[in-house]
């Protein structure tokens, strides 16, 4: 998904610019905007605001985003087989 993508690459940079610890601060704020809407979302937020590091961030920004990818493949193998 490339607005996780975009998410991953913009909080790198916010962690690189304002340090780790203001920048993880200022991350989760921008985590919640990145993902509103999305399958999932709380969890995310769940565990991005119990974060004190940019490992366990990045750690649960990958874990949503395979969690996406799970549920876009199961959505589109429905879908296959519906039109069968």
């Amino acid at each position: 998904f490339e607005v996780i993508e975009v998410c991953r690459k913009y909080i790198e940079e916010l962690i690189e610019y304002h340090g780790e610890r203001n920048g993880t601060n200022l991350a989760k704020k921008q985590i919640v905007w990145f993902t509103a809407g999305m399958p999932g979302c709380k969890s995310l937020r769940t565990e991005v605001f119990a974060a004190t590091r940019k490992e366990q961030i990045f750690s649960a920004i990958d874990r949503f985003s395979i969690n996406l990818e799970e549920m876009e493949n199961i959505i589109t193998e429905t879908k296959a087989v519906r039109c069968r």
